[in-house]
Formats: C-alpha cells, sequence, structure tokens
C-alpha cells in the first residue's frame, strides 16, 4: 500500500509541474494557421454532424475554404495567409451562423457555435437521409445501439454481432479482434462483473438500457493494459443532458419459449441536477443440451477408453439495478456518482452416464450419476467522480475518480453416482463448495492539457487495491474437508502519458504507461506455498492517421497489451467433482505479453460505410488451458506454454441500399500458427466469421430485419472446436407516435432439427479427445416497450420524421440535391 501511495505522489507532482504550458518560438513563427470549433444543436447542445462550413477572406463573396463538420460537430480548417475572416455555417433547416475574426499568427479556436431552426424553411419540408449508425476511427469502432431498429427488442449480446471487429460464436463465446481476452467497460470504467461473465451478463441485458458500443481496438496509454483484444465499452442510455426540465422513461416486456425479461429506465434533469435509473431482469433457459464425448487414453495396456452421454437443462435467470446522477456545480465544475447491483446466476442439471472399457478398464463397466451445479455471482459498484475544466472552452481539464467494486461468487457442485457392477474407480459421492471474494478500490487521476489548437497532452496516474479470498471445502463419501483458504492480494500503481495532435490531413496519437504490479499470496490452509511478486512493465502504443478527402482516411496502429491471470486462472483448488477429470489454477502463471499491429482503411458517404483492417499480432507467452493425463485421471490446468503468432483481415460495410433498405456485413478471416516447447504441441490453420443481413423500413412504421450468422473451425493449441449456422429475424411495429413498439422475433439453428450442431477435439502423445453438441436453437420471443415522459421546452413549429435509420430531406416542390454528403 505505501509503494503504491509513493508511485501517486510522485508522478502527480511531477504532473502538477509538467502543467505549465508556455508557447514555444517555434509555434508563434508557424505560417499555417488552424481554425477549430464545435458546432451544436441550439436547443439540445448536441453535436450537429455533417453541417456545412465556409470561410470568407475579406469582402469577398466567394469562399476561400469549405469543409463539412465530422460526426460530434468539431471542424478544422487551415488557412495559409493571414487577414481577416468571416466564417458561415449552414445546414439543412437552420439559420446561418456567422462569425468574423482575424488571422494573425496563433490558431484561432472560435468555441462553440450554436445553429438555431428556421421555422419558414422547414415548413413542409421532410429530411431523408442516412444516419452515421457506425463512426469509424482508425483505433476505434463506435456503434450507435439506440440508432437500430432492432435495439428495441434483441438483447445486448445479439446486437454484438453488427458491432464491426467482434464476433459472437454459436455457445455465445465474444472475441474482439479475434481473441478473448478483453476488457469491458461499463460508461469508461472497467467492470470486474462484465469482464468476468460477458456472455451471460450481455445476453440478458436488454439493448434499449444501452447507447452505443466502442470497440477501442488500440486503446491507448490512457486505458489500463489489460486486454488483449482491447477494450469493449458500453456506454448506457443514461438520457442527454439538454439545459431543460426533462422526464423520459421505458418500459419493456419480452416472453418466448426460452426467455422471460422484464425492465425500466428513467431518467431526467431539473435545473442542474440530472439521474437516470434503471432495473431489469431477466431469465433465460436451455432445455435438452445433448453432450456425447470420448476419450483415448493411451497405457501400457492398450487404449482405455471413456464415454459419455449427456443431456442437461440450464437456466440463467439475471438482475440488475443501477442509479446515476450528476450535478453541474457551474460551467466548470461537475460532479458525478453512480451504484449498481448485479446478479447472476446458472443452475445446471445432468444426468450423465459413462461407460469406461479397453486399456487399463479391462471389459469395462459402466456408471450413472446425477449433477446438480448452482453458481451465483453478485456484483456491487460504486464510483463518483469530479471533473474541472481550466478555461470556457473546455480543452483543459482535470478528473478525478474513485471506484469500489465487490464482487463475490459461489459455486456448489453435488454429484451422486450409481454403479453396474465392480468398478474400478472411487465412485463415492461427491460434494464441492468453492467460495471466491474480490474487492476492489480505484482511485485515478486525469489531466487534459491543450498545448496549441488541435494538440493536445492527456497524462495522469492511478492506483489499484485488488484483494481477493478462496474458501473451498470438498466431501467425499460422507466426509468433509477444508480443502483450501487462499488470499490473493495484486495492487497495482499506473503512470501514462498521452499526445494527441493533427497536423492537416494527419494526426498522431502516441503513448507511454508504466505499470508496477506488487503480488502477495498466502497460504492459511491448503497445498501451496505463500510467495510475492513485485515487476513493473512499460507498455507503448501509437496511431497515425491520414484524411484522404473527405469520405476516406487511413492509419497505422501499435499496441502492447497485457494479460494478468485472473483469481479463476490462479486459483489452485481442485475441483475432483468427476471422478476421471481434475481440474486447477496455476499460482505460477506470468503476465502475457501481446504485441499488434494493424492497417486501417474506413470508407464512408451517404449510402456506403466500410472499414478495412489488416492485422498481425503475436505473443511469445501466450496463457493457454491444457490437458495431460497423470495417475490415470485427466488433469486441465493453465500455462504460459504458447507462442503465437495471427494474421487476420476483418472487413465491416453497412450499405444503404434504398432509403429504405440497409445490408450488412461484418466479418474477418485470419490465420492462426501455435507452438509450444513445453508441451512439444503445435497446430495452425485458417478461420473466419461471418455475419451478413439486411434491415427493411416498410409502412405504417414497420420493419423486418434478417441476419446469417457463421463461422469455421476454430484453432486451439491441443485441436480444435468446429463451426456453426445461425439464422435470426425480427419484425416490429410502432404505435401512438413510436412510443408503443412491439416486436416478433425468432433464433433458429440451420443443423438438424432447427439446433447447433458443435463438435471439437484435442489431442497430446498421450490422450485423444472427442466432443459433439447438439443444442436446441428454435427461439421465438414477443416483446413490448413502451416510452413516456415529457421535455419542458417550447414546442418547435416544424415536424421531422426519422423513420429508423433515415432521415430524407424534400422541398414543397423539388428536392435537395445540393445536400453535402456524409
Amino acid at each position: 500500500m505505501k509503494r503504491v501511495l509513493f508511485t501517486l505522489i510522485s508522478v502527480m507532482v511531477a504532473m502538477v509541474m509538467f502543467a505549465v504550458e508556455q508557447p514555444t518560438e517555434r509555434e508563434m513563427s508557424r505560417t499555417k494557421i488552424h481554425v477549430t470549433g464545435h458546432v451544436v444543436d441550439g436547443d439540445t447542445d448536441e453535436g450537429e454532424p455533417y453541417a456545412t462550413v465556409r470561410l470568407f477572406k475579406g469582402n469577398s463573396d466567394k469562399a476561400v475554404s469549405s469543409v463539412l463538420t465530422d460526426e460530434d460537430g468539431n471542424f478544422d480548417i487551415e488557412l495559409r495567409s493571414r487577414g481577416h475572416y468571416t466564417l458561415v455555417v449552414s445546414s439543412v433547416g437552420r439559420n446561418d451562423e456567422k462569425h468574423a475574426f482575424d488571422a494573425d499568427r496563433t490558431d484561432v479556436n472560435l468555441g462553440t457555435l450554436r445553429l438555431t431552426d428556421n421555422a419558414t424553411l422547414l415548413e413542409g419540408v421532410e429530411v431523408i437521409a442516412q444516419k452515421p449508425i457506425v463512426k469509424m476511427e482508425t483505433d476505434r469502432m463506435t456503434y450507435n445501439v439506440e440508432d437500430d431498429a432492432d435495439s428495441h427488442s434483441n438483447s445486448v449480446l445479439e446486437m454484438l454481432r453488427k458491432v464491426p471487429m467482434v464476433s459472437v460464436d454459436g455457445q455465445d463465446n465474444i472475441t474482439v479482434k479475434g481473441s478473448s481476452n478483453f476488457q469491458v467497460y461499463v460508461d469508461g470504467k472497467p467492470s470486474v462483473m462484465f469482464s468476468s461473465n460477458p456472455s451471460e451478463v450481455l445476453k440478458s441485458l436488454p439493448a434499449s438500457m444501452v447507447k452505443k458500443i466502442e470497440v477501442i481496438t488500440n486503446p491507448g496509454a490512457k486505458y489500463d493494459a489489460e486486454g488483449v483484444g482491447g477494450v469493449l465499452n458500453l456506454i448506457f442510455n443514461e438520457g442527454a443532458k439538454q439545459h431543460v426540465d426533462s422526464f423520459t422513461g421505458t418500459v419493456k416486456g419480452a416472453y418466448g419459449n426460452q426467455i422471460l425479461s422484464g425492465s425500466v429506465f428513467v431518467a431526467g434533469q431539473k435545473d442542474k441536477f440530472s439521474y437516470s435509473a434503471n432495473v431489469s431482469y431477466n431469465r433465460g433457459s436451455s432445455n435438452d443440451v445433448e453432450v456425447s464425448s470420448r476419450n483415448e487414453q493411451m497405457t501400457e495396456q492398450g487404449i482405455s477408453v471413456i464415454e459419455s452421454e449427456v443431456k442437461s437443462t440450464v437456466k440463467l435467470p439475471f438482475m440488475m439495478g443501477s442509479l446515476s446522477m450528476g450535478y453541474d456545480i457551474d460551467t466548470l465544475n461537475t460532479i458525478n456518482t453512480n451504484v449498481s447491483l448485479t446478479q447472476f446466476s446458472m443452475n445446471n442439471t445432468s444426468s450423465p452416464r459413462t461407460t469406461l472399457h479397453g486399456g487399463i478398464y479391462g471389459d469395462g463397466f459402466s456408471y450413472d450419476s446425477d449433477n446438480k451445479m448452482k453458481m451465483r455471482r453478485t456484483s456491487l459498484n460504486w464510483g463518483t467522480d469530479y471533473q474541472h475544466f481550466f478555461n470556457s472552452n473546455r480543452t483543459s481539464s482535470l478528473a478525478l475518480t474513485y471506484q469500489l467494486g465487490v464482487n463475490p461468487s459461489k459455486t456448489d457442485n453435488v454429484n451422486t453416482f450409481r454403479a453396474e457392477g465392480v468398478s474400478m474407480i472411487d465412485l463415492a459421492n461427491r460434494v464441492s463448495h468453492n467460495d471466491e471474494s474480490t474487492v476492489e478500490h480505484i482511485i485515478q487521476a486525469d489531466f487534459t492539457s491543450q498545448l496549441a489548437a488541435n494538440h493536445v497532452l492527456n497524462y495522469g496516474a492511478k492506483g489499484t487495491l485488488r484483494n481477493s479470498t478462496v474458501d473451498a471445502t470438498y466431501e467425499q463419501g460422507g466426509v468433509s474437508n477444508k480443502d483450501l483458504d487462499y488470499k490473493y492480494d495484486n495492487n497495482l500503481g499506473a503512470a501514462y502519458m498521452e499526445y494527441r495532435g493533427s497536423f492537416g490531413k494527419a494526426s498522431l496519437t502516441a503513448g507511454l504507461r508504466y505499470e508496477r504490479t506488487w503480488i502477495d499470496a498466502k497460504y492459511a490452509y491448503g497445498n501451496g506455498e505463500d510467495f510475492t511478486r513485485d515487476y513493473g512493465n512499460f507498455v507503448p502504443s501509437a496511431t497515425v492517421s491520414y484524411q484522404l478527402g473527405q469520405q476516406n482516411n487511413i492509419g497505422v496502429n501499435y499496441g502492447m497489451r497485457l494479460s494478468r491471470p485472473g483469481i479463476t486462472y490462479l486459483n489452485p483448488y481442485v475441483n475432483r467433482t468427476d471422478p476421471t477429470v481434475v481440474s486447477y489454477g496455476n499460482p505460477d502463471l506470468e503476465v502475457e505479453k501481446s504485441h499488434s499491429t494493424e492497417l486501417v482503411f474506413n470508407h464512408y458517404d451517404s449510402k456506403f460505410m466500410m472499414n478495412a483492417t489488416l492485422s498481425y499480432t503475436f505473443c511469445d507467452n501466450q496463457i493457454e488451458q491444457y490437458s495431460f493425463y497423470k495417475d490415470n485421471l485427466m488433469n486441465t490446468t493453465y500455462g504460459n506454454v504458447a507462442n503465437t503468432k495471427r494474421v487476420g483481415l476483418s472487413v465491416y460495410a453497412n450499405w444503404m441500399l434504398t432509403w429504405t433498405t440497409r445490408l450488412f456485413v461484418n466479418g474477418g478471416v485470419s490465420y492462426n500458427d501455435m507452438r509450444s516447447t513445453a508441451l512439444d504441441a503445435s497446430n495452425s490453420g485458417w478461420q473466419g466469421n461471418l455475419m451478413a443481413g439486411v434491415q427493411q423500413s416498410l409502412p405504417h412504421d414497420m420493419n423486418i430485419s434478417a441476419f446469417l450468422i457463421a463461422s469455421t473451425r476454430n484453432y486451439t493449441l491441443q485441436g480444435y472446436a468446429s463451426g456453426f449456422n445461425v439464422l435470426t429475424a425480427n419484425v416490429s411495429k410502432s404505435f401512438l407516435n413510436k412510443r408503443l413498439n412491439v416486436s416478433l422475433g425468432a433464433v433458429f439453428g440451420l443443423s438438424k432439427g432447427a439446433s447447433i450442431a458443435l463438435n471439437s477435439y484435442s489431442h497430446s502423445k498421450d490422450f485423444t479427445s472427442y466432443q459433439d453438441m447438439k443444442i436446441p436453437m428454435r427461439n421465438v420471443s414477443l416483446s413490448v416497450s413502451y416510452t413516456f415522459g415529457t421535455t419542458n421546452y417550447k414546442a418547435k413549429e416544424h415536424t421531422k420524421r426519422t423513420n429508423s435509420d433515415y432521415m430524407e430531406t424534400k422541398m414543397k416542390e423539388e428536392r435537395m440535391m445540393d445536400m453535402p454528403s456524409m
């Protein structure tokens, strides 16, 4: 603790000294001048995307430069001569905003420019153009969930299938950039609950609660270095701060043959105080999941075979509640606080039949068992943050954050056995209890300093105190024993510095992060020795991008990422619930270091958006799960045993075929090469995934969508897992001026019997293992949502119609053909 505090205090003192900013002689003598600003809606203060910004010199009526604002309403114009200028901002249905200024020797920041509606111009006008459902940058992608019509009925997990750089397989396993090792953030802050169980939690979370999903492929120095695949940031729908009194909410319910869910969300604002709250419940189930396996062990007596067949039922109840509050103390100071509670459970019951024969089992024997597994994970999180801006333009700021997370989990297994004849293995009934708990404290300070127009320096420090405990008991044949009492402290201190700047059409982000880790593990009871560790890591990152006109950009990313093994990987508790298999963690695991380089191309216009990313990733000490035989028992554990290389190409395309029809493609292909000297094993192969579909808007506020989701074989160090094929469809209709939405959704597997068939294979020198799984996938559900609330400001005199993701603009007698393209 003292070392963490000393590191934080030292870094903070250095930062305060560094924050004194003085212009250099070179800055004062430059000839190129950048004019920047931020265009917003005058009513809501939200950024105005794709407004036309023109610049006139002196009294000339000919524009010397013209650009469009980006998706957030920002613009940047480069001048090559000094003088007096007039800037004019125009947008369809808005009054022109004019601003005169003198350009001398320094860059000009015009601050915030507000556009107001022109009621006369908008009378009788309809607006139709594509709203940018995806914001594409070279180091991140942002998917606007609230602008997708399917968000009214789908879960967050289902929406993830549409998000660039993300794939979800047939067992709902999520990968980001082809890696299952990634971090999940909620509103820009790390979440232990979401990161430890992303697929199950996101499956239970209604998409209507999430505003945006950010895929940060190259997080940079500001973010924690953990997560090989990057960061998946969920931005919850907390309601826009509109500087008006407002209250809105949504009530939603869904029922289907495998799901029952309900949620309530409310948000509002009163003067300087804003708030939001949500409560949701989801109960999912998966019945009649069939699994058959065959394991062949090579022994001196020949091949020993273990075969089993099982049909299981899984129930997945999930609950979540959260409350967020914010207060604008004045124009330069804000404070926010939030608290959330989530609880996820899994109840699995099965009655497998196991047959053993050949080799050491001779003529063989069989046994039946009844297995019950109950797992419950709870997460209580509280956080508060304070932000201070050093100037009225809000270009320099200080943010202070504190977070508390308490994350207990409990897993109980009860196995009873019934043998036919004489058994060669111990089939005494077994009961195990495993309690894990992690308490985490985070304190963080982040500075943002504008060195000059379009040149920003971010720097900060972070301290994390993470204390984990494991308490496990094991009962066999009615005899109960304490199996493990384990305490694990993992404390981190970090400091970072990151520069972001633009040079005309080029931009650069470069940063360096240093993280120091202190580990202290103690065994109060159990088979293990106390140990301590102390190590540090420098983590560099960089992004270079170039704007190819208004519709294309390219970029190169480099990043180093770390993967620190969590308590599940480190826990040395030996799970003996299966008499033929034991599994346990490895407390000797080391931090995994991964390096990634990407070449990114983005194209976006009024009808077509596309991202293509070519990547190369390598890691010399990757953590892999592996199996081996010892004393005729299959042992499964983890180790830093793999050297991996991966070359991949991912493509995302979004084509507005007509103003009512949108086509999606999201997929990728990669070649993986994995080698292990420790295990004397290697494997390699091509693998790919694809999501392709269509969304169609119909008259009378109806929408339909259909998507095909498919993947090929996925390779691991010791084998592979097969691909899958799934078809989804959704039909929705809105009523009561779009306040009431009714949706009918369906998901079908394309294997025999409307299921998905998953096969896996693994092998080593002493065993070969096969597994076949059949998961029924014929889910049909009906969902209903109703939005209510009021906003107390003067109603606009014109009407604007938004049809799903699209807006179109037509005058009374002619169509406006000169709208700025996206």
